[in-house]
């Protein structure tokens, strides 16, 4: 009952570069990563043209254009097995987030251990369908999601998969402390009792850690980099590796304590 799971989300944290994706793996797995996590996207697949094409006016632009921009944050797919071969050598698990069904086949022919649902994919019966008949264990978050579509999804995964974990999570970017809601974790205890309950937290400290362990959680999930001032839309409020390890480090301490 006591054992955990903490997912680093890297995310796109890598900003495209294959050799700072493997600086994550080997970072975060020695501060205390059960997983390292990443997003997989076919962006002509997942944009309608208009939309790839369209401006992108941010401080966090990478390009000109949506699409352009999401390209130069990808990894190349024939880096994902460089990858899988890496959190191997560091004995870590390898995830991912397909957004798409073609990152789902990419992921799972590169041999990834866990396949992770994105909040926005709650919901989307035909996709979670597909990734039911891989038979992976799977991590869903659950940001705006109310409970019967929560359960509608748990039993479409429960169709393919014994292995799921159900994650709390509120999908803003970052999320106030008062905004976290972790009596949801109870509420999922009682709803989902073969599966393992844990939060995906955009809460810029390491708080929310021992008291949703408190709650039940046993997973959990936390957005990382490298540096805080790096440019791009989740740095900001991501952990370094020394928060991280801190927020690893307290959340050990519940049980002993």
């Amino acid at each position: 009952m006591n054992k955990t799971l903490i997912i680093a989300e890297v995310g796109q944290n890598h900003q495209g570069d294959l050799d700072t994706a493997l600086e994550y793996i080997r970072v975060f797995s020695e501060n205390g990563a059960d997983v390292i996590k990443f997003q997989t996207r076919n962006n002509k697949y997942l944009f309608s043209e208009d939309a790839y094409n369209k401006d992108y006016n941010s401080d966090n632009a990478f390009a000109k254009s949506y699409g352009e921009h999401r390209e130069k944050l990808e990894l190349k797919p024939e880096w994902l097995t460089i990858l899988k071969n890496e959190c191997e050598k560091y004995n870590v698990k390898f995830m991912s987030t397909p957004f798409d069904e073609p990152s789902l086949d990419l992921i799972c022919n590169a041999g990834v251990d866990l396949i992770k649902i994105a909040s926005f994919d709650l919901g989307n019966l035909p996709f979670l369908n597909k990734i039911s008949k891989k038979g992976i264990p799977v991590v869903m978050s659950t940001g705006g999601g109310d409970l019967k579509v929560v359960q509608d999804s748990v039993e479409i995964l429960q169709k393919g998969i014994n292995d799921i974990s159900v994650l709390h999570c509120v999908s803003e970017y970052p999320c106030a402390h008062d905004r976290l809601g972790l009596e949801v974790i109870e509420k999922y205890l009682k709803m989902f009792p073969s599966c393992k309950i844990g939060m995906s937290d955009h809460f810029s400290g390491i708080l929310s850690g021992p008291v949703a362990y408190m709650l039940g959680a046993r997973v959990f999930e936390k957005h990382v980099t490298l540096n805080r001032s790096l440019k791009g839309t989740d740095h900001s409020f991501a952990l370094e590796p020394h928060g991280f390890a801190s927020f690893v480090r307290d959340i050990h301490r519940v049980p002993e304590m």
